[in-house]
This record gives structure tokens, sequence and C-alpha cells, in this order.
């Protein structure tokens, strides 16, 4: 069974430009390699409320995912990048850039990103199914070690992080992102800190609100 029919037999939508079609169909890697970029975008279809009536006009729209879209691109060094970027001038909370050598691997992501569930972690949930930059095991141990924080020290230790940015002369912005930003994660019940755990999966604090 391809790794394309792995997709649609869960109910996802796979958009390519037509080579990519080749690609995923019939694997015919040299026209691919040859050939400049390509993409397609993966997406979960909306579902309408069941018994809901659907305007027939409006079926043409159903392509729109009830769900984030991902982008896959077919790279000229045979890897596979995958993406959900919605932000703009920058990168929102959700958002994440991935490279994979193989598709197998893709395909196993986007369905943990679409179906997948959140991990608990001592009381905080962590999406590790929606932001497959994380490293799970580093995550997780720094989450376990995260030190409470007051709200002036979290600053504090961001404008270093950002100055230590600066002198690294990092080039890409997702590089950038993943070392320097942070993303919240949300409590299990009512805390009075929040948390948030750095992109690179190797710090978090329980800032005190």
């Amino acid at each position: 069974m391809s790794q394309l029919l792995r997709l649609y037999s869960h109910g996802l939508w796979v958009l390519p430009m037509p080579s990519i079609i080749l690609k995923l169909l019939h694997n015919q890697d040299e026209e691919i390699i040859n050939s400049p970029i390509h993409y397609c975008i993966i997406c979960k279809p909306y579902q309408p409320p069941p018994n809901t009536p659907v305007n027939p006009s409006e079926v043409v729209d159903t392509w729109k995912s009830s769900d984030h879209d991902l982008w896959l691109y077919w790279n000229s060094d045979s890897t596979w990048t995958l993406n959900h970027v919605e932000g703009h001038g920058g990168f929102d909370q959700d958002d994440f850039v991935c490279t994979f050598s193989e598709l197998e691997e893709v395909v196993d992501v986007v369905l943990q990103f679409f179906f997948g569930t959140p991990t608990v972690i001592d009381g905080w949930v962590v999406r590790f199914h929606r932001h497959p930059e994380l490293m799970p095991d580093v995550a997780e141990q720094a989450l376990r070690q995260a030190q409470q924080i007051s709200k002036h020290t979290f600053l504090r230790i961001r404008a270093e992080i950002e100055q230590e940015l600066v002198s690294m002369r990092i080039a890409n912005e997702w590089e950038k992102e993943k070392w320097s930003q942070f993303i919240e994660i949300f409590p299990e019940t009512a805390s009075p800190y929040r948390c948030f755990l750095r992109r690179n999966s190797e710090q978090a604090f329980l800032v005190h609100t």
C-alpha cells in the first residue's frame, strides 16, 4: 500500500502538483529529481454536522480543512519538508518546519498531527502530535525539571537568549525560531503558573502569574 493511500485511507486529502503525483503513486524518482521543487497540500476536509443540509454551491470549498492545513515539499536533494506556517511576518505558536529523508516518516507525522492526542506530563498538556519539531524525550525531561521563576526573571532570560542568538549569526529564520522562542504549555487543571517550553526542547520554565 503506497504512502499516499495511507493518508487517503484516513480520510485526508492530498492536493498535489502533477509531478508530485508521479512521485507518490509511481515512484518515478528521476523525473522528480530533475524537476524544480514541487509541493502538495494535505488537509482534513470539512465535515458538516450530522443531518445538516449541504448547499451544492459550497461543495467546492470542502477541500478547505476543518483542521490546519499542512504543506509538503519534495526538495531537489531528495528530502521532504513538511510545514505548517500561518504566521505573517514570523512564526506563530503552532507553526513548524520539519525535513525528513523518507516519505514514510512524513506520513507518520501527518497522521499523528491530525489524529494524535496530547501527552500529560506532571499536569501539563503537551501537544507533541502538533509539534513534530520537538524532541519528546528531551522535552519531557525539561518539563519535569522546570524551574519556578518570576515574570521579570523570565523576561531577562528571553532577552539573554535573543542576545546570544545575535552573536550566533544564524541565517535560517526557522532555525532562529527553534533556538530562541518558547511554546506555551497549558495546564490540565488551574495553576498559578504559566509553563513555557523552549522550541529546541532543552529548557522549560514555570512562570508565576
